[in-house]
């Protein structure tokens, strides 16, 4: 296994007030070098506080250590993977605007108010990449919001995977994501690899990292005429 790491990106001239050309070109010079070589890089400075980070998390684990007749009066919101599926996880999706909450005890009005604070903040976060990751492909700037203004088809996952035993593997096989991008955050138990050159590469989770992930729809844009809709995926892992 690989000992190396993605490549880590400073972003902080796109959300500092005072102007830094310099520095936003620096930084885009390195998101296209990452998307070409690794389709993986992790940015930091991105403007999200770490104790946000860290309580959407707690607000997470609190939900996940509910019983499943609680978890299920979400059904709208909650999977949960079979006994006999590849994958071993259960995740709590909304998309934008909430709906569901009501439902769930468990779904405190404390928990809403931190996961629409979180919103917010991937949104811009995620806005900006998609002016990154437009210019990067060649396209105007703004091609990627105007493309997709509607931004109620975003969302934002919790995914909590099981224990491992010695039995059965945990987790989620080698995939692909089939959107434009994924940003992704990870708790202290970590998990995340990345293939590159037949070899997995381990993200080592961080506190003050997002891991972001471009996606299958990002190629489509090579050929415009083919460009199909998309969202991008906000997901705290743990």
């Amino acid at each position: 296994m690989a000992s190396f790491d993605i490549p880590t990106i400073d972003v902080s001239p796109f959300f500092k007030s005072e102007e830094n050309e310099e520095g936003k070109k620096k930084a885009m010079e390195q998101i296209k070098e990452a998307c070409v070589n690794y389709g993986f890089f992790q940015i930091v400075n991105h403007g999200i506080p770490s104790d946000l980070l860290s309580r959407t998390i707690d607000m997470y684990k609190t939900f996940f250590a509910c019983s499943d007749e609680e978890k299920l009066s979400v059904p709208d919101n909650y999977l949960k993977s079979t006994p006999n599926s590849a994958d071993t996880f259960e995740h709590l999706w909304f998309r934008f605007p909430f709906s569901g909450f009501n439902n769930c005890r468990s779904i405190t009005p404390y928990f809403k108010q931190v996961l629409e604070e979180m919103v917010s903040h991937f949104t811009k976060v995620g806005v900006v990449l998609e002016g990154i990751i437009s210019e990067c492909l060649g396209l105007p700037p703004d091609f990627l919001s105007n493309y997709r203004n509607d931004r109620s088809r975003d969302s934002l996952m919790g995914l909590h995977y099981f224990p491992a035993t010695e039995d059965d593997n945990t987790g989620k096989p080698a995939h692909e994501d089939p959107g434009c991008f994924t940003i992704l955050y990870q708790d202290e138990i970590g998990g995340l690899q990345v293939h590159k050159d037949d070899q997995w590469i381990s993200i080592a989770p961080s506190k003050n990292k997002l891991v972001v992930n471009i996606g299958d729809v990002i190629q489509v844009f090579i050929t415009p005429l083919l460009v199909i809709d998309f969202t991008f995926t906000i997901i705290p892992k743990f």
